[in-house]
Order: structure tokens, then C-alpha cells, then sequence
């Protein structure tokens, strides 16, 4: 069962909506805390820490003196866009989470299929010891959500780094965020967990063999198994929360 949001996380939530829709353009000056805790009901420190999150966002730039003004677009970091874009795409309101995740899983489709196959035409022995390494930190760990997904997650950036191209590395860097989001919300425990370690041995073994249209079947079915575990999980959820 979901646990309410926190008042926090409802300012939070709702000024970068008004942000990302243009009701507080490019430049603005927000209004002031006071206006803020009257308009929302909250107190001093909630609305100074939610100027705090947005401006680690990049959204906003805190001024000492003058207030807090609405950063211009270009000075937003690309994963920041990329993963408030897929919350809140034209100004409408959020996405459901199963339509936020397929709108994520047909760019993976793209991005780490295309990763995969370039991959196995130029990664080095560096690349491949740290896709293994990443694997074998996996397997030792499929009962354990956070130390799986780091590990998942460095196999992928190895992955990337393999095709000797930063782009790619910087593309899938742009995504961390959202892609660890993804990979918690899909985690179904050990038995999923370790035949999603199979399906990384399977990418990695294409890899090893110079194997491109190899590697990217085996992504491309990675994939679909985990979009299978995403979508027993919202189930789950669903359920639990009926």
C-alpha cells in the first residue's frame, strides 16, 4: 500500500507542475514564502525545503535578497528534463505509473538495444570485466533490492562505456534516475532476480563473442521479461491497494 505524501512532497510536486506547464515561466520570481504558507498551509521550513529540492533540480535559482526565480530551460540538467518530461509531458497531469513505465521501456527499447549491439563490435577486456563483475554482484545479491540495483545498473553503464562511443554513455547516464526508479519498481525478489542475472550472462556471453545481432536479442528479451515484472508488480499494487 502506498503511504500518503508528505505536505513536503505535495508543494514539491505541485510547484514543479506550474513550472513545467508555463504558468511560472522562464525567469519568474515565484511567490514569496509568505505567500506560499498561506496558499498551501504549510510551514516556513516545508517551503524553504521545497526551494531547496527544486533548485537541486535545476528548476529554480535561489537569490539572497531578491527571492527565488524560475531557471531558464537551457540551464536544466538533461536528466532532470528528461525525468520531468515523462512525469508531466505538455503541461498535462501526471502520467499513471504503468503508462509513465511504458513510455520509459519503448526508449530503453531503442537506447540499450542499440547499446547492446554496438557493444559487442568493440568492448574491451576492461569493459567485460566490469560487465562480469557486475553480474556476479547480482547473482550474490537477488534477495536484496538496493545492492541488486546498483550492481544492475553498473552493467549496464559498462555496457554502455563498451562501445567506445560517450555518447551513449551520456545518453544512458541522462536516465539513471528514472532507470533506477524503474528497476525497483519491477523488483519481484530472487526468483525474477536470478533469471534476470541469466538474461545479463546471455548479454554479456553475445558480447564476449562479437556477437552484435546476438547481444541485442538477448537485450530485447531482457527487456520484455522485465516489462512482465513491472507489470506483476503494479498488480500487486493494485491489489494491496483495493
Amino acid at each position: 500500500m502506498n503511504l500518503p505524501a508528505s505536505r513536503l512532497d505535495i508543494l514539491t510536486q505541485e510547484l514543479t507542475a506550474r513550472i513545467m506547464s508555463g504558468e511560472y515561466a522562464s525567469g519568474q520570481r515565484l511567490p514569496t514564502e509568505a505567500q506560499l504558507q498561506e496558499r498551501w498551509g504549510v510551514s516556513r521550513s516545508v517551503v524553504r525545503e521545497a526551494m531547496k529540492v527544486l533548485a537541486s533540480q535545476g528548476l529554480v535559482r535561489i537569490e539572497q535578497g531578491r527571492g527565488t526565480f524560475v531557471s531558464d530551460s537551457d540551464t536544466t540538467s538533461l536528466s532532470t528534463q528528461l525525468s520531468l518530461a515523462l512525469r508531466r509531458p505538455r503541461g498535462a497531469a501526471s502520467l499513471p505509473a504503468a503508462e509513465e513505465w511504458a513510455t520509459l521501456l519503448d526508449v530503453r527499447r531503442v537506447l540499450e538495444v542499440a547499446v547492446a549491439e554496438r557493444a559487442a563490435l568493440g568492448a574491451g577486456a576492461a569493459e567485460i570485466a566490469a560487465m562480469q563483475a557486475a553480474i556476479d554482484e547480482m547473482r550474490e545479491r537477488p534477495a536484496q533490492p538496493a545492492g541488486y540495483v546498483d550492481a544492475d545498473l553498473a552493467f549496464h553503464r559498462a555496457l554502455a562505456a563498451a562501445t567506445g562511443n560517450p555518447l551513449w554513455s551520456a545518453l544512458l547516464d541522462s536516465l539513471n534516475d528514472l532507470l533506477r526508479r524503474y528497476r525497483e519498481a519491477s523488483f519481484r525478489g530472487r526468483e525474477s532476480a536470478l533469471r534476470a542475472v541469466r538474461q545479463h550472462q546471455k548479454i554479456l556471453d553475445a558480447v564476449k563473442n562479437q556477437d552484435a545481432s546476438g547481444a541485442a536479442a538477448a537485450m530485447r528479451q531482457h527487456l520484455r521479461y522485465s516489462e512482465q515484472d513491472l507489470q506483476k508488480g503494479q498488480q500487486t499494487a493494485s491489489r494491496d491497494d483495493a
